[in-house]
């Protein structure tokens, strides 16, 4: 049946004269991981709402005007650059100079979605970040078929298309800002953005993470949905779990709305379907949590005595502290590490600050080989080397 299912999507597509290769078309990676929300409360006593897995936990370092995300690999500008038109907004972000660095750009919209934080009320913005009053933060991505609707995400947490006349500077009477990005590291251009596996599951090659290709066949109620998720056996695996809401929205595809997915890998979602997440909405209440309509992709939320779809999900690192990478491939990292005195740096490296837990910088230093961090007290802090290219790395070091 599901075989039929998915020939009959095909046909379809190919009818319309709209059939792309799907299993050929590339996908930039830009980012190391997808962060966790920052969602630590604990709304229900089902298992698998979101603060019941640790993935990715935000951890953020202040450098001046920058604050660098290490779960991503991005750095951001810490003070966002005002209210203003969205076509300014770009050429304003790659006119920038900040920390150093000169290849700023406008983020897209799933790069924007990572540093929404999703346990916090309006702001949804870390503490990293200042304040600036913004409504909302443009995305460098448009709605596909729409030139005039902008996708950018807003204080409350969530994301959507909104038309670009919304703004103060283009007679609207919403601010909408603009915050420039930089990647630390190249992008990875991969040949697939997913990969079905057979067994009903479809791997998302830029995450990791595994899906179940078909919904569950009945709309349920949120924390039905967290039980059918808790109890699923798919393709050998018992580790399912209802989605998060930034895992949810990496499955949006920019080239696709009207189902905003791609249809070849998730036959069963439709432009009328919304998608559970696992992630509660902070208010009042806390009866509602964060949901995707699949028509165009927007983060919202519902009501959890609703029914809606639910798509499971497994995979994921989960947080771990170790430095045995590091000690294995010294060539590639900090050595030795942990260390008590010197420590030699990658070949390459022209600039290194440490940071300890606070974020606060405790050593810089420029063309040298080597740090002496005897003077330093025992403990946990992370090291961010930029090399000839201006390329950034960080990696985390332990004090004896």
């Amino acid at each position: 049946m599901r075989t039929t299912i998915k020939l009959c999507v095909l046909m379809v597509m190919a009818c319309l004269g709209s059939l792309v290769l799907s299993a050929q078309r590339p996908h930039t990676k830009s980012m190391k991981r997808i962060p966790d929300t920052g969602q630590n409360g604990d709304f229900t006593t089902v298992p698998g709402e979101d603060s019941d897995v640790k993935i990715g936990t935000p951890v953020y370092f202040v450098q001046q005007d920058v604050v660098i995300d290490t779960v991503t690999g991005l750095m951001w500008q810490r003070t966002d650059g005002g209210e203003m038109a969205w076509e300014k907004g770009a050429s304003y972000c790659e006119a920038l100079t900040l920390g150093g660095f000169s290849d700023w750009r406008m983020p897209t919209s799933q790069e924007l979605f990572t540093i929404q934080d999703l346990g916090r009320k309006n702001p949804a913005l870390p503490e990293a970040f200042t304040n600036t009053g913004a409504e909302y933060w443009y995305s460098s991505d448009l709605l596909v078929g729409d030139a005039s609707r902008v996708f950018a995400t807003n204080s409350g947490g969530g994301i959507g298309p909104h038309p670009k006349n919304e703004t103060i500077s283009s007679g609207g009477t919403k601010k909408f800002h603009v915050r420039a990005v930089r990647a630390m590291q190249p992008p990875v251009n991969l040949p697939v953005h997913f990969t079905d596996m057979g067994a009903d599951l479809v791997r998302d090659n830029a995450t990791e993470l595994v899906w179940q290709q078909y919904c569950h066949p009945v709309a349920l109620t949120w924390e039905d949905a967290l039980r059918v998720a808790d109890t699923l056996s798919l393709g050998g695996f018992t580790d399912w779990r209802m989605p998060n809401i930034k895992e949810l929205h990496t499955i949006r595809e920019q080239q696709e709305k009207g189902p905003c997915v791609d249809l070849l890998y998730f036959p069963c979602v439709a432009s009328t379907t919304t998608l559970w997440s696992s992630t509660t909405l902070i208010s009042q209440n806390n009866d509602q949590a964060w949901t995707m309509k699949a028509d165009l992709g927007v983060i919202t939320y519902d009501k959890k005595s609703l029914k809606m779809k639910l798509l499971c999900v497994r995979g994921g690192s989960p947080d771990v502290t170790s430095v045995d990478d590091e000690q294995q491939q010294p060539e590639l990292g900090l050595y030795p590490n942990p260390a008590s005195g010197l420590v030699a740096l990658p070949i390459g490296t022209v600039r290194v600050t440490l940071y300890d837990v606070t974020g606060s910088a405790v050593l810089t230093a420029t063309d040298v080989l080597s740090i002496d961090v005897s003077s330093l007290a025992a403990g946990s802090y992370y090291c961010l080397l930029v090399d000839a290219y201006q390329r950034v790395r960080t990696t985390p070091l332990n004090k004896r």
